[in-house]
């Protein structure tokens, strides 16, 4: 399906990617389970949605691009889904390491289990599949000490429908250093995981 006129203004036409085999991720009863339906095709058809510069998602009723959540695109091939999961997988181990899940009473890999990934250049986005609803894991700016990071989690929107319809451009200097950060903060959490599964086949 082709992208819809109403989206012309934050998408851009070069940088689509279309799949080319079906999701292992985002199926039928991903999206019945979620109720997207307005803009499903988006996760359906595209491995890759690039936006246009200065994209924001609404953090509340007016515009506020200091304030609001920046959003490059839409990445939803499967491999980027799966590097989505295996930082989850990081923090599920992590909370029930730190005793965390059973103060909550909550089953591991709750995470994991739970949300999908769908956007991650400068903060991850997910998809709850028990709820609907979009959520984001916003890191603190202290990188030294992976293990020890705090994640502080926002809810963006009710559902995926409604966080496309909160997104608009808005002209601002402060989108190359968001997109600095969001690739620092990725490179870090790569370079940990490597650390720790050195650690681990020693």
């Amino acid at each position: 399906m082709e992208i819809n006129k109403e989206l012309n203004f934050i998408i851009n036409d070069n940088k689509l990617e279309k799949r080319t085999e079906k999701s292992k991720y985002f199926t039928e009863e991903f999206f019945k389970k979620c109720g997207i339906k307005k803009y499903r095709y988006l996760l359906e058809d595209y491995n890759f949605i690039d936006f246009e510069r200065d994209t924001y998602c609404r953090r509340g009723e007016t515009k506020n691009p200091e304030e609001d959540y920046y959003i490059d695109g839409l990445w939803l091939e499967d491999s980027n889904i799966e590097h989505g999961l295996n930082f989850l997988m990081e923090l599920d181990e992590y909370y029930q390491e730190t005793g965390e899940y059973e103060k909550l009473g909550r089953p591991d890999y709750y995470l994991t289990d739970n949300l999908v990934p769908f956007s991650g250049l400068c903060d991850y986005i997910f998809i709850d599949k028990t709820t609907s609803k979009i959520w984001t894991a916003i890191q603190d700016e202290d990188l030294s000490n992976m293990i020890e990071t705090i994640y502080n989690w926002e809810l963006i929107a009710d559902n995926f429908d409604e966080f496309i319809d909160k997104l608009y451009i808005e002209k601002t200097e402060n989108r190359v250093v968001n997109i600095a950060q969001g690739r620092k903060v990725l490179k870090e959490m790569d370079e940990y995981i490597k650390e720790r599964d050195k650690f681990k086949n020693e």
